[in-house]
């Protein structure tokens, strides 16, 4: 959207051509399927093959993406990848996105060093990279510890906070943002009607203002039952497409006493009862 250029850091788990086909599908807004562009089927339907060649096609060569597999690399050589790469491709001064998917197991400094201290010397010499060398922005994901899996769980059993963050609470510290990202269970898509979307993304960690009505987006949302809950967004994913559907507090005000009435880290009722 705004031609700031991107660079894609992956370990190993996708190949690039993989990658051209999530873009593609994200730039259709998942209209266009999955399967559809990997097999070429595209090419076979009328309102498919003009979303990629008239719509997708002329956005894609706006972009700039640089791929490069870093799963054989250490923390530190990654650092100096990201630095070598700025100043070479980008130059000094020039703004760029950087994308590590995802932090995860990585090769540790010494045999005497834990997994956990490797991940959070890594994360602070990002964190010192971006802050003092290159103007960019430095985006991640994690994975949740085994007590963050919604798998087969009730929506009484899930707990949509920092502490489900697994290897290094460096990576919290250290983050301007921070989100639990998550498919929602089948318990909340029933008592939402299916009106706001298959995920939800609750904020852990804001070091700067939501837009212009921040306080109301951070503030707790007073559940019917009189307790109060952990605001979040709802986000309708299609396609490798995300849409965003609202928040709790809307939620709230369109389904009233037949939403969900659950707060992270609190064992609430499981459907919220009439005011």
């Amino acid at each position: 959207q705004y031609g700031i250029p991107v660079l894609l850091m992956d370990v190993g788990e996708m190949s690039k051509e993989r990658v051209q086909r999530r873009a593609v599908c994200n730039l259709s807004r998942g209209r266009v399927p999955l399967w559809a562009i990997a097999s070429g089927e595209w090419r076979s339907n009328k309102e498919w093959k003009h979303i990629i060649q008239d719509e997708c096609w002329p956005r894609a060569k706006k972009l700039r993406i640089d791929y490069i597999n870093v799963g054989n690399l250490t923390p530190r050589e990654k650092v100096n990848l990201i630095r070598r790469y700025y100043f070479n491709k980008i130059g000094r001064g020039n703004p760029v996105a950087l994308l590590d998917d995802y932090i995860k197991g990585v090769e540790s400094f010494g045999r005497n060093i834990q997994e956990h201290q490797a991940v959070g010397y890594y994360v602070n010499d990002i964190k010192n990279l971006i802050t003092n060398e290159i103007p960019a922005s430095f985006w991640t994901s994690v994975q949740n510890n085994r007590m963050g899996t919604h798998q087969g769980k009730k929506a009484s059993e899930l707990s949509d906070s920092e502490d489900q963050m697994g290897l290094s609470d460096r990576i919290i510290q250290q983050s301007d943002w921070g989100f639990i990202l998550r498919f929602k269970v089948p318990e909340e898509l029933a008592s939402e009607k299916d009106l706001f979307g298959n995920m939800r993304m609750t904020p852990v960690k804001t070091r700067e203002a939501m837009g212009k009505d921040f306080e109301k987006a951070l503030r707790p949302v007073k559940m019917p039952n009189g307790k109060f809950a952990i605001n979040y967004f709802h986000l309708e994913t299609r396609g490798f497409y995300f849409t965003e559907k609202g928040d709790l507090r809307a939620a709230l005000e369109t389904l009233g006493k037949g939403l969900i009435d659950l707060g992270p880290g609190e064992n609430q009722e499981a459907i919220a009862k009439p005011l």
